[in-house]
């Protein structure tokens, strides 16, 4: 093994930082479900899987992997901003965001269990997350929307407060903290890297509580953000 890569690899491990490296979560659990599951030792795999991750980091960090995208460049003036939902103006933010309450209620009026309904109510709350940070950051909504943007919670944290939106960082942190396991990211995290009988279960478990708070945050917050583009960007309007 490359000493040097192991020194840096180990101290990529102890310097991440959980919000903003998700799929790290995500694999830790993944190694302890997989231990039970196959008969691995649970920490072994755990360790495995976690310098597994530590060397990915270094060598993304090398350049040796894909890097991200470069975060897009504000643009105050750009069309997505433009708070009209039209069909004239598809793909603004605001015809995006009036797409939630659509959607939740076609969620609701469909006939599935609570479990069901969570990965829908995730997705959504993401929606209008990626919505808040690239709003205040004035991009252009299809970068912000973009795959290789993902949603940092200390980044929709600093958007929330720039745009007074009254959205306490408790509800925040109920909803887009990573490693915790009363989290609605980390069973998300975890239902998508290690999808099995015992998460389902957990999913199952945990959907009562969580879609109660995510379908709040999504009806109380998305108005208020709606608000926020009228008085912000009418001027761009016509």
């Amino acid at each position: 093994m490359n000493v040097e890569l192991a020194q840096v690899g180990l101290a990529e491990l102890l310097a991440g930082r959980a919000n903003d490296m998700q799929p790290m979560a995500a694999g830790g659990e993944r190694g302890a479900d997989a231990g039970r599951e196959h008969g691995t030792p649970p920490g072994n795999e755990r360790l495995l899987r976690r310098i597994a991750a530590s060397f990915g980091a270094v060598a993304l960090r090398r350049g040796t992997m894909t890097k991200r995208k470069p975060l897009p460049k504000p643009d105050p003036t750009h069309w997505t901003l433009k708070p009209a939902g039209t069909k004239q103006y598809q793909g603004t933010y605001f015809r995006r965001l009036e797409d939630i309450e659509a959607g939740l209620i076609r969620i609701y009026d469909s006939p599935m269990p609570e479990g069901g309904r969570f990965l829908y109510l995730y997705y959504g709350c993401e929606k209008l997350g990626r919505g808040i940070v690239g709003i205040h950051n004035m991009w252009d909504a299809k970068d912000a929307y973009d795959q290789s943007q993902p949603l940092h919670l200390s980044k929709l944290k600093t958007a929330v407060a720039s745009m007074k939106l009254a959205i306490a960082d408790a509800e925040l942190d109920a909803l887009f903290v990573s490693d915790d396991k009363t989290t609605a990211r980390y069973w998300r995290n975890t239902i998508a890297h290690d999808f099995g009988p015992s998460n389902v279960q957990h999913v199952v478990n945990h959907s009562a509580a969580l879609n109660g708070k995510m379908r709040k945050f999504l009806i109380n917050q998305t108005p208020p953000v709606l608000d926020f583009l009228k008085k912000t960007y009418a001027h761009l309007l016509p």
